[in-house]
Parts: C-alpha cells; sequence; structure tokens
C-alpha cells in the first residue's frame, strides 16, 4: 500500500515534530606553508575552493616577537613560552575575498610555518585552550555551547625542524604537517595539527606521538560547534 507524502498536505517536518539531526562540522580543504628566510611579512597560504561563509582557521609558529593580526581576522587563541616562540590560531568568516593567501606581519624578522583550514556545516565562532608551556599535551577544553557535535582540532608546535609527528592524540585523525627542512637550529620550526569528531562537552587529548627532537613545544585546541 502506498501513502501520500506529508508534502501533499502542506505539512513540514517540523510541524509533525521531526527535526532534522545536527551534523559534525566539515573540514573540506587545508593548506600548509611557510617562511623559509627571515621577514617580518609571512605569505599564509588559504586552502582551496574558499567561498563566502566558510570557517577560515589559521594555525600559525613563529620565534620570537610580536604578531599583527591580519584585516578581517581574529585571534582566536595564543601561547608564548618562556623562550618566546609562539604558537597563535587566528579565525576568519569567508566574505569570499581573501583570495589565495593572506599576509601576517611580524614584529621582528623571523621564520615561520603555518598552516589553514577551511570549514563548513558550523555556526558561531571557534573556541580555544592552551596548554601549560613546554607541553606536548593539550589543554582539556569545554565550549560554551555544552555537548553537541562538536569538532576538535589540536594544534601543536615546536622549534627546530628536525622532528615530526608519527601519530596523532588518542581518537584524533589526519595530521597536517608543515615543517622546515630538518635543522636543529632553533629559528626553524614547525607545526602539526590532527582533528576529532566528537558529541560531547568536553575533550581533554593526549599528546601527539613524536619522532626526532621538538623542542619547547606548545600546544592549542580548538572546538568547532556545529550548524
Amino acid at each position: 500500500m502506498s501513502f501520500p507524502s506529508l508534502g501533499l498536505f502542506g505539512v513540514d517536518a517540523m510541524m509533525c515534530g521531526i527535526a532534522t539531526a545536527a551534523a559534525f562540522p566539515v573540514i573540506a580543504t587545508t593548506a600548509t606553508s611557510l617562511q623559509s628566510v627571515g621577514t617580518t611579512s609571512h605569505v599564509v597560504t588559504m586552502p582551496a575552493s574558499v567561498a563566502s561563509g566558510d570557517l577560515l582557521i589559521i594555525g600559525f609558529m613563529h620565534t620570537t616577537g610580536t604578531l599583527t593580526t591580519p584585516t578581517g581576522w581574529t585571534l582566536t587563541a595564543s601561547l608564548t613560552s618562556a623562550s618566546a616562540h609562539q604558537l597563535t590560531i587566528f579565525h576568519r568568516v569567508s566574505d569570499g575575498t581573501e583570495g589565495a593567501s593572506v599576509t601576517i606581519t611580524s614584529g621582528s624578522s623571523v621564520r615561520t610555518t603555518h598552516q589553514a583550514y577551511r570549514i563548513t556545516t558550523y555556526q558561531s565562532v571557534p573556541e580555544g585552550a592552551v596548554s601549560a608551556d613546554n607541553t606536548n599535551n593539550q589543554p582539556s577544553l569545554s565550549p560554551t555551547w555544552g555537548e553537541d557535535k562538536t569538532l576538535w582540532i589540536a594544534f601543536l608546535s615546536g622549534r627546530r625542524s628536525d622532528w615530526s609527528a608519527s601519530a596523532a592524540p588518542t581518537n584524533y585523525a589526519t595530521i597536517v604537517s608543515s615543517l622546515h627542512a630538518s635543522n636543529v637550529n632553533t629559528d626553524r620550526n614547525g607545526i602539526v595539527s590532527a582533528n576529532r569528531s566528537f558529541e560531547s562537552a568536553n575533550d581533554d587529548p593526549d599528546g601527539f606521538t613524536i619522532t626526532g627532537t621538538i623542542d619547547t613545544p606548545l600546544s592549542i585546541l580548538i572546538a568547532v560547534r556545529p550548524a
């Protein structure tokens, strides 16, 4: 036996008490870039196919000096070590005018590493938490929206570049890496990240598994709310 659809009677799903299940935010594309010689102007490559309304997140690692937040972007979280190097996260809701890159200015001439995420199916602005200095262990984060289908992104940076992340924190996946060519000098640096889709009011990941020598690691965890 067949039945007429509800649409024939002009009754939508919400009137029938049927709600569309929320979906996790989606990482659509990512990009990595670095500045291999010292400069105060750092060109960060944007992910492919950025469209108006997308959420853009930049992870940025530099060794010393202040940063100027680029126009139209917002500082999400930042952690500076006792030895002055810094891991910084910026975000922006795209208006479609970003182009292929964005330039971030530093107060000192330094080498940098960076990566960018393009995220869809989200709402509001991302929230972040920082770890203690010199810690390859992600902080605990309880975003203000409570339990939901949250996208979590774990960032780790370090001085030197004779290291790599061989495994993400437990239950995290898809390592994104931006590292200078292997070098023990502390003016080289690197940044890695990984993500998890997890319906919870809190996450408290462990650290990345590191191959080689990471100097003065810094950890930041970011949460993105679903639409």
